[in-house]
């Protein structure tokens, strides 16, 4: 990465004011005719795209073949053991839904795993990672990249760049349409129906709107009835679930994700029977709810609890990718209290079943030591489920900012942050966010680039 982002830079500091003009040409194209908008946030981006080559590109897909391969006897023994249950403190509603069999077995039918990414090829850790999270339905971005490749394309260095260079961006919806459809082939849903009407559920104040209409179009090249409901509107009766329209449902990709739904359980009750009475088949049904959970990292930390079903290999993986994670409670034996509010830059706290960065902390955002003090005890004294985990400092490289910054007059570094998507359980492409600072946050200080794969073509080494 480090190479290709070099000889990069290197022509785009030949032109610095043929930069800047196409900075400002994207930039418009992204706030008045793209799609990568998410109510009313347009996407931000900066001046140089991610550029992986195939050695990291396979590292990845290790990677994923490696945690997803633990993710499935995570849910198995959840499945099996009551015990092993119980560490993840679900409500026994939402453990009723897990334990549904949505007929494709333990399969993550979407999921994005978030790493920090060593991308420095002169250090001894270069290609290794620490998980930041682990998003399953809910997973998103895909048309960020999308659009942001399509940014880039009249841009005059990447041009250039590509005369010496293969340059493959991530196709992330046929995709996803092709490992649904083959899930849905292996279920008895699909003897009865085997081109599915299919709905794409949220609740609208929550969805990526712009994203599913791309998803809804995939589906339709498919020749497949498809709409995009809001998951409040569904109706179930005669065991048949309805959208708004009218159209009778056979296949549902949930991205209403279980936090949600179960916050607005009242309102969405003939989804939630329709999917009790295996009336749908669900991409993805409730099994995923373990792996999204941030819980997944405390159970994953807790060696009493793994070593029991599995290898030392695998739980040698977690020892050393898997940030330390602890339930922070006040009883929790685990955790020095003091040490924590004394030592701020070492830890992160997270709502267990948050997502898109709500009240997530480190201490490096906080000014003091009393500041952090008083979010401990703040989260301490709530009745929800805060996880305090062990911060890790991101990978930072360098980039280019000709719109809210100056250009190459001051080249700043960015933390990285690398989302590596999955379909039905193989690697399907990458999302990659940067940050001034040390915390990338979908909130505060999330910036999007567009990803790549990159190789040099023959006779250019």
């Amino acid at each position: 990465m480090k190479k290709f982002d070099d000889e990069y830079f290197a022509l785009a500091a030949s032109v610095p004011e043929v930069c800047r003009k196409a900075a400002l040409r994207q930039r418009s194209y992204l706030v008045n005719e793209s799609t990568a908008r998410y109510h009313g946030r347009v996407v931000y981006t900066l001046f140089m795209p991610k550029l992986f080559s195939a050695g990291e590109i396979c590292r990845m897909q290790e990677i994923c073949r490696t945690s997803l391969a633990i993710f499935d006897k995570v849910i198995a023994r959840y499945e099996t053991d009551a015990d092993f249950r119980a560490a993840f403190g679900f409500s026994k509603e939402l453990e009723e839904l897990i334990l549904l069999d949505p007929g494709y077995g333990r399969v993550l039918p979407v999921a994005r795993l978030d790493i920090f990414f060593n991308e420095d090829e002169n250090s001894p850790d270069y290609m290794d990672f620490h998980f930041c999270e682990i998003n399953t339905d809910g997973s998103s971005a895909m048309n960020e990249d999308r659009e942001l490749v399509y940014s880039l394309q009249e841009q005059p260095v990447f041009q250039a760049f590509s005369k010496t260079h293969r340059l493959k961006p991530f196709e992330l919806f046929d995709s996803l349409c092709t490992a649904f459809l083959e899930l849905y082939g292996k279920t008895p849903f699909a003897a009865a129906r085997p081109k599915p009407n299919v709905a794409i559920v949220d609740f609208n104040e929550s969805a990526t709107t712009q994203e599913f209409l791309q998803f809804q179009a995939a589906f339709q090249r498919r020749g497949l009835a498809c709409e995009v409901c809001d998951i409040r509107e569904l109706t179930f009766a005669g065991g048949v679930l309805r959208t708004k329209s009218g159209m009778p449902v056979d296949l549902v990709y949930r991205r209403a994700v279980t936090s949600d739904i179960l916050r607005h359980v009242d309102e969405v009750q003939p989804f939630l029977a329709a999917a009790k009475s295996r009336a749908v088949c669900l991409m993805g049904g409730f099994k995923t709810q373990i792996i999204h959970s941030k819980t997944l990292f405390e159970v994953l930390c807790n060696k009493t609890l793994t070593e029991k079903f599995l290898t030392p290999e695998e739980m040698a993986f977690i020892d050393r990718h898997v940030p330390k994670t602890y339930a922070l409670r006040r009883d929790n034996a685990l955790i020095d209290l003091d040490a924590v509010k004394r030592e701020r830059r070492k830890w992160i706290v997270k709502p267990a079943e948050s997502y898109g960065s709500r009240g997530v902390l480190s201490g490096v955002e906080c000014e003091t030591q009393a500041e952090w003090a008083e979010f401990i005890e703040k989260c301490l004294d709530l009745d929800e489920h805060y996880i305090l985990q062990q911060f890790i400092e991101p990978y930072r490289s360098r980039n280019l900012d000709f719109i809210d910054g100056a250009g190459f007059a001051d080249v700043k570094k960015y933390s990285n942050l690398t989302g590596m998507f999955c379909y039905a359980g193989q690697f399907a492409g990458l999302y990659s966010r940067v940050a001034a600072n040390e915390i990338i946050s979908t909130i505060y200080s999330e910036i999007a680039l567009p990803s790549f794969a990159v190789e040099e073509k023959p006779g250019q080494a």
